[in-house]
């Protein structure tokens, strides 16, 4: 009886698994010769999630001129069903810090776009993972990201040290480092020579390293090499950087360029006091009727001479430019500042002895003793100056003799300006009241000035006869020293 039971109850119970619980038959699925149990649970657990890529390797290089390879590179992932008619829930999980997704959890289909921060990047070889989850199911994408960068030098060109000679303590320079477009960039030092030390061997840029050269023991030019290495550079580059020493006698330097200050400033001095007396010359002693040609052979002497002094100048810069390195040890700024003093004075006479040839009017006169004030063709303005020279005699009259430029000794009451010898030469400028009488001259227009006019100084000119022939040379303001 119990055995009847007991297979009744079996028998129920595998009625009802194979039914839908109606009494209705419900097989389970057919299974295929040879299937796996993993493809009945497959079929069993319906649609899933489909990415397309299974990894992303990328990589960026920073050059050294700010050019970034890694602008406007990005993935997008393809996130499907496996039923083309479904759609499935996803969620991303996790992520690399220096990956950003467009979304972070959404619907099937979908495109899920990744941004990369190289900001968050070490520079090498970056790895890490994305995780998606759908239902129980989790989906992992694989990233890997190498970061190359370049390292940069300044200076750049290598670099020279002046020791003085005798010095005992060390002299200090500086390299900088860095690395463009991302920081920490490891890098090496290292130096071949024991008379160079570095305040640092290693480290990551942005980075500056102190070089101390000691150049106790060494004369004259001793040059070593700096090499500068960095990893995750292209190539791995490796710097060789030349460092150049010069051991240098300050005494000797700083003599040279003194004895050479000195015989420019003499040359300078030299040539001011020429050309003060060539101007002088030119006003009180020159032939005015030869004026002309006397200016323009001043002229061909004046530029001669600028000419030498601003070789002298030269060539003092080109001493001043060789031991530009040495600044800190010997005096540099006096020495330019006289080169420009005596350049500027160099161009400013020939701008002056340029004026004094080209502005100068020479004109001739022939002043009759029987006319009063005549006027010649030339008009000379304040600060001008007017240069004269006289030649000939005329005749006073009867009882009154005759007389040159310079008029007679003995006073005359019928002369037009008592302070001046009967019958001499008058000439002023306008109507100013100081007039001149003599046979050669030269003033300066202190009033308005105006048309250089001449005449006999006699009141009584009825009886007057004869001529004087002048010439009169005006120089314009400011081409002649006011001494």
């Amino acid at each position: 009886m119990r055995i009847l039971v007991r297979a009744a109850v079996c028998f129920a119970a595998a009625l009802v698994t194979a039914c839908d619980g109606s009494g209705t038959p419900n097989p389970r699925p057919a299974v295929k010769p040879g299937a796996s149990e993993a493809g009945i649970t497959d079929a069993l657990a319906g649609p899933t999630l489909t990415v397309d890529k299974p990894s992303i390797e990328l990589s960026a290089t920073l050059g050294a001129d700010g050019t970034n390879s890694h602008v406007d590179k990005r993935e997008v992932l393809e996130l499907g069903c496996s039923d083309s008619e479904q759609s499935v829930l996803w969620e991303v999980v996790s992520s690399p810090s220096w990956i950003s997704v467009s979304a972070v959890k959404g619907g099937t289909p979908a495109s899920l776009e990744l941004t990369f921060d190289l900001d968050e990047m070490s520079y090498g070889v970056n790895d890490g993972e994305l995780l998606i989850k759908s239902g129980g199911a989790h989906h992992r994408v694989s990233a890997t990201y190498e970061v190359t960068g370049a390292l940069v030098l300044s200076p750049d060109g290598g670099i020279g040290v002046t020791v003085p000679s005798g010095m005992d303590a060390p002299v200090h320079t500086q390299l900088q480092l860095s690395s463009p477009g991302k920081d920490l960039l490891g890098w090496r030092a290292s130096c071949e020579d024991p008379w160079i030390s570095l305040s640092a061997t290693k480290g990551v840029t942005p980075a500056t390293i102190t070089i101390s050269v000691d150049g106790a023991q060494l004369a004259g030019s001793v040059t070593s090499r700096l090499v500068i290495e960095a990893d995750h550079t292209v190539g791995n580059a490796r710097t060789v950087v030349a460092v150049a020493m010069q051991v240098i006698d300050v005494l000797g330097v700083q003599t040279q360029l003194d004895a050479q200050q000195k015989l420019l400033a003499s040359e300078d001095h030299d040539l001011a006091v020429w050309a003060a007396d060539q101007q002088r010359q030119l006003v009180e002693e020159a032939d005015v009727a030869t004026m002309k040609m006397a200016l323009s052979t001043f002229r061909a002497r004046c530029d001669e001479r600028v000419e030498k002094l601003t070789t002298m100048a030269d060539a003092l810069e080109g001493l001043l430019t060789q031991h530009e390195p040495h600044a800190e040890f010997v005096k540099l700024a006096d020495a330019r500042s006289q080169i420009e003093t005596v350049r500027l004075g160099g161009r400013k006479l020939k701008a002056l002895v340029a004026t004094l040839s080209d502005g100068v009017s020479v004109e001739s006169v022939d002043v009759s003793a029987s006319a009063e004030w005549q006027r010649s063709g030339l008009r000379a303005k304040n600060g001008d100056v007017v240069v004269f020279q006289a030649t000939g005699r005329w005749n006073l009259g009867f009882m009154a003799g005759s007389a040159g430029p310079d008029g007679q000794v003995r006073k005359h009451p019928k002369s037009v300006d008592p302070r001046f010898g009967h019958g001499a030469l008058l000439i002023r400028a306008g109507e100013e009241e100081v007039v001149r009488g003599a046979e050669r001259g030269a003033w300066r227009i202190r009033g308005d000035g105006g048309l250089i006019s001449l005449r006999c100084n006699d009141v009584s000119t009825d009886d007057n006869s004869g001529r004087i022939t002048v010439t009169i040379a005006r120089i314009p303001y400011g081409a002649v020293s006011k001494e």
